[in-house]
């Protein structure tokens, strides 16, 4: 706040005489210089320290200047080290400048006129109290953050201060702050943050966040922010390594409840600034603030940035609400069999599309009633498995079974048709049952169902749905007995035994992990044991890949490698 006292000087007074004088001498003047400035002098500027002010014109001129001067376009000067500064605009008197008295001086840009007065600054009195709001927000998307415990701690070594503590519902991600600026010794530095309850190890963590962590690493695409890399640093070793995407797959696939070397969330204040964005492990960001910057919040809000450890594209459910971004492109069905099992029979359940879709990856959550039924595996179809990046897990305890799978970040999009079986869960039951009451598409907002894009970020939300047109196989096929490929890994070729009670046309494929068809041939096979070679020339040397043997609607398939 300025104080303005109203002393018009010997100055100010020839000025305005002398330019009435000038007038009448030159009516062709008149116009331009029409303009009764006066200024008043030794007036005060305050500078808050650590802070500056604005020197404005009306801060000097008396009267109004719209009456006196109606078409004036006014700036401030300051006599400086003997020079007349700045050069446009207005003077900014700033800390280096309390206790000293310039010269100043306002001139109206169009008329040329100028006043001249005295300014002397001073430094602004401190406030009693101030005020702010300290909040807690997701560092992606800006999403408040419910239900932490905000804590403001002032920092002296000749004080032991006590923290303010503020546990926060999960109605609110804010609390207003007031401070008594008394209370505080000389030197006495402040800092904030937050904490927050376990929100669940896995909320937020899926294979979306894989996806990008492996662009990352392989150096496709770069993490976008500080805050996304040490999310993706799961285990907390001061980089972004493979060894992260281990630690949360295992998390994602149940085997880890936790992660071992770090905590679920970390919060960071608003005025840490990392000096390498791209390496924040480098050093630690600004850990306090002085009594200045804390003035300097009086009637703002303060922040605590939050980011939710594992999930390096920001996608967590905060706030026990589901949370789908922007890249959600629509949603589709699963179509699983509907109809029994009978006990003791391990059966093969087929999982299809309703819908034409290019496939980059698929995360998927099934609940089993363990209590009659169990999972033993999962085997490949139009979605090659296992592969590289491929897990399942099945926890006989809960009945949840997770599957995550992805292509190879360098190959391109597979698509799949609808109707096509995408992969097959194999499975028994202690007594006869209904597959739709044992087998269920599960949704947690933690854990979501999806089918990814190409480019680790659309993706397709998925419901499920129970089909009578949609038969199960049994692993013992009736009437059809195989031999696994041998060699295998093989060279020149590998051979697969096939022996049939009756004769079927079948169809032998290669595909490769993404589902490329490598190698196809159909054949009549006779009833007894057929021989069926596959060349060498399928698969180039050193790759992996699925042999697929389709005779009439029975399908086996396995995994075969190329030396």
């Amino acid at each position: 706040m300025n104080n303005f006292h109203s002393k018009r000087t010997f100055a100010s007074a020839f000025s305005l005489f002398l330019a009435l004088v000038i007038g009448w001498g030159n009516p062709q003047q008149v116009k331009a210089q029409a303009c009764a400035m006066v200024c008043n002098d030794l007036i005060t500027i305050e500078v808050p320290i650590n802070g500056s002010t604005v020197f404005a014109p009306l801060d000097m001129l008396e009267g109004d200047p719209a009456q006196n001067c109606p078409n004036g376009v006014f700036s401030t000067q300051a006599q400086v080290s003997s020079a007349w500064v700045p050069a446009t605009g207005n003077m900014v008197f700033d800390q280096t400048h309390i206790g000293q008295t310039f010269q100043a001086r306002v001139r109206d840009q169009v008329s040329g006129n100028t006043c001249w007065g005295n300014v002397q600054v001073v430094a602004a009195p401190l406030m009693d109290t101030i005020h702010f709001q300290l909040c807690t927000e997701l560092w992606k998307d800006a999403r408040p953050i419910k239900g932490t415990q905000l804590i403001f701690q002032p920092n002296n070594p000749a004080f032991p201060y006590s923290p303010m503590i503020f546990q926060l519902d999960n109605s609110q991600s804010c609390v207003d702050i007031t401070l008594a600026l008394n209370d505080f010794l000389p030197g006495t530095t402040f800092s904030y943050g937050a904490s927050l309850p376990d929100t669940g190890y896995i909320n937020g963590v899926n294979l979306m966040d894989l996806c990008v962590t492996r662009r990352h690493i392989l150096g496709i695409s770069p993490l976008p922010s500080p805050y996304a890399l040490i999310a993706a640093d799961v285990n907390q070793s001061g980089s972004v390594t493979t060894f992260d995407l281990v630690t949360s797959r295992k998390l994602m696939l149940g085997e880890y409840d936790n992660f071992p070397n770090n905590q679920s969330w970390r919060f960071f204040p608003d005025y840490c600034q990392f000096p390498n964005p791209n390496n924040p492990f480098m050093t630690n960001c600004e850990t306090e603030i002085s009594l200045s910057e804390l003035i300097a919040l009086n009637g703002t809000t303060a922040k605590v940035i939050g980011t939710k450890i594992g999930d390096a594209n920001g996608d967590v459910a905060l706030n026990n609400e589901a949370y789908q971004p922007a890249s959600v492109l629509d949603s589709f069905t699963l179509v699983l069999p509907q109809g029994p099992i009978t006990a003791g029979v391990t059966m093969l359940i087929p999982v299809k599309l309703n819908n034409d879709l290019l496939f980059g990856g698929v995360q998927l959550n099934f609940q089993v009633d363990q209590t009659i039924a169990s999972v033993e595996t999962i085997s490949g179809a139009a979605i090659s498995l296992p592969s590289p990046a491929s897990e399942h897990e099945y926890n006989p305890t809960t009945g949840v079974f997770r599957i995550s799978t992805m292509l190879e970040l360098s190959q391109p999009s597979v698509p799949i048709l609808a109707g096509e079986t995408l992969f097959f869960i194999h499975m028994k039951t202690t007594q006869n049952a209904l597959i739709e009451d044992i087998l269920e598409l599960v949704y947690n907002p933690q854990i979501p169902n999806f089918w990814m894009g190409s480019n680790c970020q659309d993706y397709y939300s998925l419901d499920a749905s129970y089909s009578g047109s949609v038969g199960t196989y049994a692993p013992e096929l009736p009437g059809l007995r195989v031999q696994m490929p041998s060699p295998n890994p093989f060279d020149a070729q590998t051979t697969l035994s096939i022996e049939l009670e009756s004769a079927e046309t079948a169809i032998l494929e290669v595909v490769d992990l993404t589902g490329r068809i490598l190698f196809s041939e159909e054949k009549q096979l006779s009833a007894g044991l057929s021989h069926w070679e596959i060349p060498g020339t399928a698969m180039n040397a050193g790759g992996l890949g699925i042999w697929r043997l389709r005779v009439g609607d029975q399908m086996l398939a396995g995994k075969l490698a190329k030396k």
